[in-house]
């Protein structure tokens, strides 16, 4: 078909279809939750991002939205800094 730009990521893809504007299925489904808010209704990127901020302290990683639980990290983040944890205390030799 014919060169486009992706609106989610900004890459140059091969359109299949004329009215093609995602270049991938994960760019599709990033872009549905980012302007989809929570009752399914369709919002600008910026809503979100208010909506976020407001509701308090958030998740320090890098584009991450969920609320901060613990250590400003959310669950899932938290979760995963504990395993890397437990897996470096179980590297280091024990002395006795």
């Amino acid at each position: 078909m014919s060169q486009k730009k992706c609106i989610e990521c900004g890459k140059e893809f091969e359109a299949k279809r004329a009215d093609a504007t995602l270049c991938s299925d994960r760019c599709r489904q990033t872009h549905c939750r980012r302007t989809t808010n929570k009752t399914g209704n369709v919002t600008d990127a910026g809503e979100l991002v208010r909506e976020a901020i407001a509701d308090g302290p958030r998740c320090s990683q890098a584009g991450c939205l969920c609320k901060a639980a613990t250590e400003n990290l959310c669950q899932r983040h938290y979760d995963e800094l504990l395993k890397e944890r437990e897996l470096e205390r179980r590297k280091k030799p024990t002395s006795a």
